[in-house]
């Protein structure tokens, strides 16, 4: 049994994998982290939750389709840092949680210097071998300060990566 938790307040999380056999309770695996799992975005109180969703990406060795789980979170890291709609692509199996893929759907440090990134995510199988490449496209930022416009965006630059699975992981080709 999988189950993914996360506090506000100081943006907590914890994902834990039990074992159940016979009416006994097992915990494998106990993962910490820095995400509200469950909750798309803490900005502006936004706390509508979000589920837990099945992907079937990959084949597993006999040839079947896995199933992964992804879940999503939201992350605050201090002060003026938000990651909205944070994800991981899990791989879960008796031994224990494996991240396979990580993503973000809008980043920002809207601090002076600081950044903002959006992206979309697409699952896509571009070489017809079965398993779906992970297509990432968005836009990513720059924040200056300057005494005319205050904090403005700038310098901003369209993203596309395309993430393939090598059997243990997604990675990212060149």
């Amino acid at each position: 049994m999988f189950v993914a938790i996360g506090f506000v307040g100081i943006a907590r999380g914890y994902q834990f994998l039990y074992r159940i056999h016979e009416r006994q309770v097992e915990l494998v695996e106990l993962l910490p982290g820095g995400y509200v799992w469950g909750m798309r975005s803490l900005h502006d109180s936004d706390l509508n939750s979000v589920d837990i969703e099945l992907l079937y990406l990959f084949t597993d060795a006999d040839g079947q389709a896995k199933e992964v789980l992804k879940v999503v979170g939201a992350g605050h890291a201090g002060t003026g840092l938000w990651e909205d709609g944070h994800f991981e692509i899990l791989n879960i199996n008796d031994n224990g949680i494996k991240v396979v893929f990580a993503g973000v759907e809008a980043a920002s440090n809207c601090n002076a210097g600081g950044y903002d990134k959006r992206y979309q995510y697409q699952y896509i199988d571009l070489d017809n071998d079965g398993s779906q490449e992970i297509v990432k496209e968005g836009e990513e930022c720059e924040y200056q300060f300057s005494d005319e416009k205050g904090l403005h965006k700038t310098a901003c630059k369209d993203v596309q990566e395309v993430y393939w699975f090598n059997g243990t992981e997604y990675v990212r080709r060149p």
